[in-house]
This record gives structure tokens, sequence and C-alpha cells, in this order.
């Protein structure tokens, strides 16, 4: 539960205010077109801007990056290396001007990765991080803004130890501040990308078992919440590919190196599900990236080695840029100027040790009628915590006649939340999730329709101090703490 935050509809309803008419017409086409046979690919492709790619041995382990090397292509087709005196380079990223790199790097084969940023021509080298964790997959994040500071400064996202975290760019440029966690979750977060609108999209998985899905969250880790819904294949690498839409590859989770096919999806509904992008291709892809003139720049093999090919929006014209039989080449990047996202503020406050959760009634959902539970059958929420693998409890609120609930809890801690009856037996289960210093978490219901407008009423637990659940974690503190 709490998937759905109040303030992401409202940004959704204002971006999509902002649409004009020929721009709707093309988000409808996007969403609701049959997908197309992917004509044979020629061998002539020309990208018109330089692209930067990685580059691993054909006999490379699946998941094993060591040896990879960052390459710069010409549209004339020349090529050279962008990596010099790196044992391993990969996870190239673009800046937004189009003139610097992101990367993940290691100078000596027994170093842990570590995020490097580096002008276009591979000079001018800075080390962004030193943690005692490997570090991967970083992204220009939009600005950040306080009210107490002069100006907005830049961000950097990137991936350690299975979470995000993120760092001021000047700052971590000169070495002067250490990384922040902004996601605190039991599974695995990966391919982090930044919307239109600010917030970091990624795939994550909650255990092998389950399928990779898609979730957002502010450049501060706040609001953390479902973005994709439910589809029954796995979902990765998801890559802007208009203000309108996100290309994304599906069922990832079965291939080793987590190639898949190519879906669209809707950044104005992301809860509509997920349009296949292609039929009839025998080709799987890795790593898509939006060309300029709404091509995709993707990495595509049959049983070879991949190669990178352009895909024109229309599918049936599209060509091999570089092919390698010895290498794979994968996580090519356009090196061309982009949209700056929108900016972002924040409530975190490092200081507090707590967070608010709020929920306005539990028996809103979206479940089947047979499913559904009577009014005043909820009487409690139960809230658990989880570190080195083990669940606790950490207390109880009661529910009131609303459905609705206030509680203080843990921050950055994972989070789940089960609803009891009188008796104290579970009624239903919520996914992991978990709030910043001094959030205040909100949702409409219990895996509610998330396109629903919230009743415009104020429920009887927000007139009440939050229970405290944030002073003892493993203590069953039911119903105290006021």
């Amino acid at each position: 539960m709490i998937y759905l935050m109040v303030n992401q509809r409202v940004s959704e309803r204002k971006l999509s205010m902002r649409l004009k008419i020929p721009q709707i017409a093309a988000l409808l086409l996007l969403v609701f077109s049959p997908a197309v046979a992917l004509a044979p690919l020629s061998d002539s492709g020309s990208s018109d801007v330089p692209i930067v790619y990685t580059t691993l041995p054909a006999s490379a382990r699946p998941g094993s990056w060591d040896g990879a090397r960052l390459m710069r292509r010409e549209p004339d087709g020349g090529t050279r290396p962008l990596s010099t005196g790196f044992h391993s380079a990969a996870d190239p990223a673009i800046s937004f001007d189009g003139l610097r790199v992101l990367f993940a790097g290691k100078r000596r084969a027994a170093d842990r990765w570590q995020i490097f940023e580096s002008s276009l021509d591979g000079n001018d080298v800075k080390q962004l991080t030193s943690l005692h964790l490997d570090c991967r997959q970083p992204v220009y994040q939009s600005r950040f803004f306080t009210l107490d500071a002069p100006t907005p400064w830049d961000q950097v996202a990137f991936v350690a130890g299975g979470q995000l975290h993120s760092v001021p760019l000047e700052m971590a440029r000169s070495g002067n501040v250490p990384p922040q966690q902004i996601t605190f979750l039991p599974g695995e977060v990966r391919d982090p990308v930044v919307a239109p609108d600010g917030r970091v999209v990624f795939s994550y998985r909650e255990s092998s078992s389950k399928p990779s899905r898609l979730f957002g969250v502010n450049l501060d880790g706040t609001d953390y919440a479902l973005f994709s819904g439910a589809p029954p294949v796995a979902l990765r690498m998801a890559a802007v590919q208009s203000e309108e839409s996100l290309v994304v590859i599906e069922d990832g989770q079965t291939d080793p190196w987590g190639a898949g096919s190519l879906g669209t999806m809707s950044l104005q509904r992301p809860q509509g599900g997920i349009a296949p992008a292609l039929r009839e291709s025998a080709l799987r892809f890795h790593s898509p990236k939006a060309l300029p003139g709404n091509s995709i720049l993707v990495a595509a093999r049959d049983t070879g080695a991949f190669g990178i090919a352009r895909l024109d929006p229309s599918l049936r014209n599209s060509t091999w840029l570089v092919r390698d039989a010895t290498q794979h080449l994968l996580q090519p990047q356009p090196v061309a100027p982009t949209a700056l996202p929108d900016g972002r503020g924040s409530v975190v406050d490092p200081s507090v040790e707590w967070a608010v959760l709020y929920c306005q009634s539990v028996y809103v959902n979206d479940l089947p009628r047979e499913k559904q539970m009577p009014r005043g059958m909820v009487r409690s929420v139960r809230v658990f915590t989880q570190a080195a693998g083990k669940s606790d409890a950490i207390g109880e609120g009661p529910v009131e006649q609303d459905g609705s609930f206030h509680l203080r809890v843990p921050a950055n801690r994972p989070l789940r939340l089960e609803l009891l009856d009188q008796s104290g037996a579970v009624l239903r289960r919520g996914a992991w999730i978990y709030a910043r210093n001094k959030e205040s978490r909100g949702c409409i219901g219990c895996h509610e329709d998330p396109e629903l407008t919230p009743a415009n009423r104020v429920p009887m637990a927000i007139e009440k101090p939050p229970v405290n659940l944030s002073q003892s974690p493993g203590a069953s503190l039911r119903g105290g703490g006021r």
C-alpha cells in the first residue's frame, strides 16, 4: 500500500495540462497503435551525432563488466577510446548540456567500482565517490533547491549496495561531501533514469522470485511510489523517449544480460500499461536511449554479440550503426544536449529520525467485490521493519471508524503494514515501503485505483496526533506512545 501519492497525481495533471493538441494525438498513437514488424536491419546506418558506448569481449560472463571500456564513435564511423587508464569502465551517462559524461570505473582490477566524470574527449577526469561499495549506473539528476540556499544545485544519483544514492555534483567534484543513501528497500534497485518532471524512475525487484517493476522517487528519495502497475513480465532499463513517453525493456529477467523486447509507456498515465513497440522480431534489446528526432538508439542481438542499432520511429527503416563479432557493444548514449528536467525541493531533515504515515481509508481499493472488507472490520494496523533479512514488528496503531490511520514511524528503514481485525487476524498485507526523515507519506486507500482522486474530507485519524511507533523499534507498542 501507499504506492501513489497525491502530489504525484497533481504533478501529472499539471504536466498533462501543458500538452498541445498535436502532442495529445501523438501520445494516443504511441499508446494505442498496434506494434509493427521490424524490417531486417541494414548496415549503412548513421547516428548524425557522436555516440558513447561500452564494449566487452564477446566471451565475457553475463553480469561481469570487468575489462569493459568506453568508446566514442563519430558520425563518420571513426572510433576512439574514452577510458584510457582504467582497468574497467561502463555505464556512461551524458550531461544535459551534452558536454560531459558520468561513468562507473575501476582504475585497477582489485578496486571497487566508483563514479567518475570526464569531458567527452576522455580528459579532465574527476572521481566523484570513494565508497566501500561498488558504485554503478550513475545519472545526472535535475536541480535541487531549498529556501535557505541562494541558488539551486545539480545532483548525481547512482546505485550502490542495491540502493540509490545521491550527491551534489559540485561538492562531489571537490570531494567535500559524502553521498547519501536515498532508498531503503529490502530488494535490489537498478537502472535509474530521470523523467522530465524530475523524478527518478528505476527498476526494483524485491526478490529473485518476483519480476522487477518500475518505481519512482523524488530526487531526495521521498514519495516512493509504484510507477508502472504490475505487468506479468519484468521491466528494466527505462529510457525517456520524449516528454510524453518512456521506452522500456520487457521480460529482461529471463535473459542473462537482461535483454528483452521493446515496449513503450505513457508518462502521463504510466499505470495504463505497456504497449509493445515491435512484433515478429528475433532480436533481443538492451539499454535503449532516445536519439534526436525521436529515433531509438539501442543495443541488439539475435544469437551473437550485441551490436548498436538505430530504430527509426516507424521501425521499418532501421540500421546497424556498429557491430563487432568479437565484442559486445552495449549502453549506447548520444552525445547531444537534452532538456533539463524540472527541479525539486525537499522536506528531508537529516536531524529528524522519524517520518509520518497516514491513510484516508483502508476500505478504498481496486479489488473485486468478493475481496472487499466490510466497513468496521479493520481495527488496527501493524508495522514491521526489516534488518539483515529478518522482519520485526515495531508496533500497532488504531484504524478509525472511517478507515483512516495516522502513525509516526522510524525513517530510512524498510516498512511493511498489515491490517488486523478485532481478534488480531491479518486481513491484508502490503509491500515493503520506506519514508525519509520528516517525510509525511499519505495514501488514499490500500491498493487503491492509482488514478483515483481522494474524497474532499479530513480523515478522523488526522485530527489526532500520530501514534508514535518510532521510539522503540523492537517493542510492541499497541496503540501507545501518543
